[in-house]
C-alpha cells in the first residue's frame, strides 16, 4: 500500500471527489486544493510527494503557478502532473515548458492516471536525475 501524499489541486468538487476515492482506496494520503491560491497556502505549510494540478485554476494561472512551484527551492522537485482540458498541442508544450512532469487530458483513465503517479514516485525515490556508470564501465570511458 502506498504512504505517500498527493495533493489535487482541482476546482471541479465531483473530479476531487473521484480523484480521492480512488488514489485513498490505494494508500495514499490527499490534501485536496480546489484553487492554486489554496494549494500555494497548503504548500508554506507541507509539501506533498507529488502533485495533480488542473491549470485552468479559478483567479490564478496554472501554467505560472507550476513555473512558481519550480522556481521555489523547497518545491523545486515536487512531482506534477497536470491534469486539464486543455488538450492542444500549445497547451501540452506550455504545460510540460512550465515544468510539470507529465501532462493528461479530460476525460482520463484512473488507470492510466495511477500508474504515472506510481511511476514518477519511483523516480523519485530512485533519484535516477543522478546516474551513475557500473566502476567497469566508467574505468573505460573515463580518463
Amino acid at each position: 500500500m502506498a504512504s505517500e501524499t498527493l495533493m489535487i489541486v482541482e476546482e471541479d468538487a465531483t473530479i476531487r471527489e473521484l480523484l480521492r476515492y480512488n488514489f485513498g482506496r490505494e494508500g495514499y494520503r490527499i490534501v485536496e486544493c480546489s484553487s492554486c491560491d489554496e494549494a500555494r497556502e497548503q504548500l508554506s505549510l507541507s509539501v506533498p510527494d507529488l502533485m495533480l494540478l488542473e491549470v485552468l485554476s479559478p483567479g490564478s494561472d496554472g501554467f505560472t503557478f507550476c513555473r512558481a512551484v519550480r522556481a521555489d527551492e523547497r518545491t523545486s522537485k515536487l512531482p506534477v502532473i497536470v491534469l486539464t482540458t486543455r488538450d492542444g498541442d500549445a497547451d501540452i508544450v506550455m504545460g510540460l515548458e512550465a515544468g510539470a512532469d507529465d501532462y493528461m487530458t479530460k476525460p482520463f483513465s484512473t488507470r492510466d492516471l495511477s500508474a504515472r503517479v506510481q511511476a514518477l514516485l519511483r523516480l523519485r525515490k530512485e533519484g535516477t536525475g543522478d546516474m551513475q556508470l557500473p566502476p567497469q564501465l566508467a574505468a573505460t570511458l573515463l580518463p
